[in-house]
C-alpha cells in the first residue's frame, strides 16, 4: 500500500523516537500513580500517512480527573499531532468481562459422540 508510514518512521521525521514520545506524553499529562497511558489507531497499525494523528489514551481511576478535565484534548508535538481521550479504567475493565464472557460463549464446545 503506497502512503503508508510506519510509526518510527513517522515520529523520525518529527525528530522524535518512541520513547521519547512516552516521556513527554507522562510529563505534559502529569500522569498519576496507577494510570495507563496508551496509543492507538492508524500509525501504531502501521496504516497512518503523513498526515495521521496519533490517539493517545490515558485510563484511569480518578474520576475527579475525569470529571473535571475534558476528556478529549490535543497536544502538538514537533508537529504530530496528538489526540487525547480519559477513559474510566472500570470503562476498560467492564469490555474486559464482556469480551471474556463473548469469548466463553463462542468457544468450540465439544458434542458428545452417540
Amino acid at each position: 500500500m503506497t502512503g503508508v508510514t510506519p510509526l518510527s518512521s513517522f515520529l523520525g521525521r518529527h525528530g522524535l523516537a518512541l520513547p521519547e514520545l512516552g516521556r513527554e506524553l507522562e510529563s505534559r499529562l502529569s500522569l498519576k500513580e496507577g494510570e495507563w497511558l496508551f496509543a492507538a489507531g492508524s500509525l501504531v497499525e502501521g496504516l497512518g500517512n503523513d498526515c495521521s494523528d496519533l490517539d493517545v489514551y490515558i485510563v484511569t481511576a480518578d474520576v475527579e480527573r475525569v470529571e473535571t478535565r475534558s476528556t478529549s484534548q490535543a497536544l502538538d508535538l514537533n508537529g504530530v499531532m496528538v489526540d487525547i481521550e480519559v477513559i474510566r479504567r472500570n470503562e476498560i475493565e467492564r469490555l474486559g468481562m464482556v469480551f471474556k464472557t463473548s469469548a466463553s460463549l463462542a468457544s468450540p464446545r465439544r458434542v458428545p459422540e452417540r
